[in-house]
């Protein structure tokens, strides 16, 4: 099978949303589109408020792992939220903290879908050198707390 990538604009998606532009796979004459929008990470999914981390750091449960720290707490919702916290502390300039939560939150989208719902995370990093960090790392550290808690569906 011979696999064909054409970059379209898309102008709608199915609810008649505006879109960015999208990549078309044509696959044995099939159309198949793959919409930017479909793989971001929402506003609801996101941990945002001081009083919500908090909450999460006085009653959740704790893991530790190598680097970091996962908190849980379930919430009354039908889907998870998550928030990331690195100190000035830890990593001192801002790119290089701002960089690891890149890296967190696109191991988490990654693998969001495997996890049970109704559930606040928070990932905070503990120790360890953040100069060295892949996405790979970052993803095996974080499916390893996940499933220490038990929370992989």
């Amino acid at each position: 099978m011979v696999w064909n990538f054409k970059k379209i604009p898309t102008t709608e998606n199915r609810s008649g949303n505006p879109l960015r532009e999208g990549i078309r796979v044509i696959a044995g004459g099939d159309f198949l589109e793959t919409r930017v929008k479909e793989f971001s990470f929402p506003k609801e999914g996101r941990l945002r408020s001081n009083s919500d981390f908090i909450n999460i750091y006085r009653r959740g449960k704790i893991f530790r792992g190598e680097n970091f720290l996962l908190y849980i707490l379930p919430n009354n919702l039908d889907r998870n939220r998550i928030g990331f916290s690195i100190s000035k502390k830890k990593a001192k300039k801002s790119t290089k903290r701002n960089r690891l939560k890149r890296l967190l939150r696109e191991s988490y989208r990654l693998n969001s879908a495997h996890l049970k719902k109704g559930l606040d995370l928070v990932m905070s990093l503990s120790r360890g050198n953040i100069e060295s960090m892949s996405l790979k790392t970052a993803e095996s550290e974080m499916m390893g707390l996940f499933k220490k808690a038990d929370i992989i569906a």
